[in-house]
């Protein structure tokens, strides 16, 4: 990591004699504090994914029903997902 190997800055005079620099130090609770609250605002793929299945699943479609179809090519997408993960677990 970044603070393992930071000396090498300071060795090479790239750096004054410290790093105390906000951001840098910030960085050390970001894995503790994205598991405490999960992900930050704007770094979440939730609502991507919500469009993109809107999508493939309308273009799954013969565009009459689509409505029903589209819930029916859902539930099969959810269907091998939950399958593959029981084959793999």
């Amino acid at each position: 990591s970044f603070h393992d190997n930071k000396q090498i800055f300071i060795d090479l005079e790239g750096r004054n004699s410290h790093f105390n620099i906000p951001k840098n130090h910030s960085l050390d609770h970001y894995e503790f504090l994205i598991r405490l609250f999960g992900s930050a605002d704007g770094f979440n793929t939730e609502l991507r994914l919500h469009i993109d299945y809107a999508k493939n699943a309308y273009r799954a479609t013969n565009r009459k029903d689509y409505v029903e179809q589209m819930t029916v090519w859902l539930q099969r997408q959810e269907a091998v997902a939950r399958f593959t993960a029981y084959l793999s677990w």
